[in-house]
């Protein structure tokens, strides 16, 4: 435990500590203020908001845009172009963010971003054109020639900073830039991309011919890009590029009636060298230049109010020294009361240090238990899974006996239908045989009758006339029951029926 004096020569070193860097804090601004030293490397602009995501590799759109005459704007509006380049990044930065985008630097008012699709590059630069357009714009910009106010038929098509941009797309090299942390982007693709960019005229957007041909690939235009207004620019050739890149504009259908001046577009702010890698030019850094010094002079012009400010601190901290002093002084039975309080309070901290040592065994304990609650519940859920694959191949395999003894089913049914057919027909033949049967008994009958007569007659032995006549009933009686075939046959059995052997012989 600290005694009261300590306490007192604690608090007294702390505030003396505090007034010393005040004092450091308060030299350093006068000396800001005997030299105006311009240190552009120390300053914030231009620097890539943070990363929201991974940037896109391989495959990717790369755009690159420009503000229009931004050298000429600066000169003739230096506070309104401020103004103006805060709204045009704030504008930019949040539809980055919204399209899936990736800033991969910026040079004054240049933006190099990249996409992961075209579709997303193209509806980017679309809609920037729509926001830029209506934004809040400096009355002091609007009066420049560059950035002044035009109507079509259908409405507003140019207010504020007008911005051209280019869109390329293929398979740059990637790596992170050793002083900034950031994706770059390298390579003849690159290249090409800020020379598609610096055809264009502010206001407007050129895409090669790759970029909407990969678009069509994923659908219409017309209504991917809400129908939007495409001129075919033609094949246009590309400093240090040997072949001609064949380009067309594009624009919202709102704004169709923009119109561009057949002038050659003036350089990028943001270079680009041999190696396909993109960096700031001259118009960056006088862009920078401006920017800084604008606000290096709203520092200066405060830095009066602000030396005031510290003054009036340094004199409350001393007062605050003093007052602390008298109440140290003071506060003699009050270190006594808190020494007593730090005794109950040290006994108290020793008697939750025990409990906390309680709990922490009961916590491993509970820690263990759970282990040995879910190595059972690892099991169980085993087995209880192992009993599902069972249950299911059982469930499979009756299926399939069950499949199986329908098909026996039908075959049986089948077979018994067909037996019950064949029954049928077998009756019917039955009694077609048994009318037969009972046909030729009858005629059985009626011949043995005759038999029986002819035999009498030729016991008799009687005349020929008798004769003839027995043998007329007998041939119309088998005639009845017989075809002439039939009774050709029983003729010829001259031994059992003699009366039909010879018929002419009976006449």
């Amino acid at each position: 435990m600290l005694s009261e004096r300590e306490l007192k020569e604690e608090a007294i070193q702390s505030l003396r500590n505090e007034n010393e860097e005040l004092d450091k804090r308060m030299e350093q601004i006068k000396g800001l203020t005997a030299s105006l030293g311009i240190d552009l490397a120390a300053s914030d602009f231009g620097r890539p908001h943070a990363e929201r995501g991974p940037p896109p590799t391989g495959h990717v759109a790369i755009v690159f845009t420009d503000v229009q005459s931004s050298t000429e704007l600066w000169e003739k509006h230096t506070v309104d172009m401020e103004t103006s380049l805060d709204i045009h990044n704030q504008i930019m930065r949040d539809g980055i963010d919204a399209h899936n985008g990736y800033e991969v630097k910026t040079e004054g008012d240049a933006f190099m971003v990249t996409f992961r699709t075209s579709l997303d590059a193209v509806q980017w630069c679309l809609d920037m054109q729509q926001k830029l357009l209506n934004a809040n714009w400096p009355t002091g910009i609007c009066s420049h020639p560059s950035a002044e106010v035009g109507r079509g038929s259908q409405g507003l098509i140019w207010r504020g900073l007008r911005v051209r941009m280019g869109v390329h797309v293929g398979d740059p090299s990637a790596k992170r830039d050793p002083a900034s942390g950031r994706m770059d982007y390298f390579g003849p693709m690159v290249n090409k991309s800020a020379r598609v960019g610096g055809i264009g005229k502010g206001g407007q957007i050129v895409v090669s011919e790759d970029v909407l041909r990969e678009i069509q690939q994923s659908g219409s235009i017309e209504t991917l890009l809400n129908k939007p207004a495409i001129v075919d620019l033609g094949a246009k050739p590309l400093k240090g590029i040997a072949e001609p890149c064949h380009v067309l504009s594009i624009l919202p259908n709102a704004l169709s009636e923009r119109r561009f001046s057949s002038e050659a577009a003036g350089d990028s702010a943001m270079a680009v060298s041999e190696d396909g890698a993109a960096g700031g030019g001259n118009r960056a850094k006088a862009a920078n230049f401006y920017r800084f010094v604008n606000r290096l002079k709203d520092k200066v012009s405060n830095l009066p109010s602000d030396i005031s400010g510290l003054e009036a601190a340094v004199r409350e901290r001393d007062e605050e020294i003093k007052q602390m002093g008298a109440r140290l002084a003071s506060s003699e039975q009050s270190s006594r009361l808190l020494q007593q309080q730090a005794g109950a309070l040290q006994a108290e901290n020793d008697s939750l240090k025990m409990t906390a040592d309680d709990l922490t065994n009961e916590l491993n304990q509970a820690r263990a238990t759970e282990q040995l609650l879910q190595a059972a519940k690892t099991r169980a859920e085993a087995e209880a899974e192992a009993q599902r694959v069972s249950l299911l191949s059982r469930l499979a395999e009756a299926e399939k006996a069950a499949q199986d003894a329908a098909a026996d089913r039908a075959r049986l049914e089948a077979a018994a239908a067909s037996a019950r057919q064949e029954a049928d027909a077998l009756r019917m033949r039955m009694r077609d045989v048994d009318s037969i049967l009972s046909s030729r008994l009858s005629l059985l009958t009626d011949v043995f009758s005759v038999y029986k007569k002819v035999d009498g007659w030729m016991r008799r032995q009687r005349g020929n006339q008798d004769a003839t006549v027995i043998g007329g009933e007998f041939k119309a009686v088998v005639a009845r029951h017989y075809s002439d075939d039939e009774l050709a046959h029983l003729g010829s059995s001259r031994h059992l029926f003699p009366v039909l052997s010879s018929p002419a012989s009976h006449k």
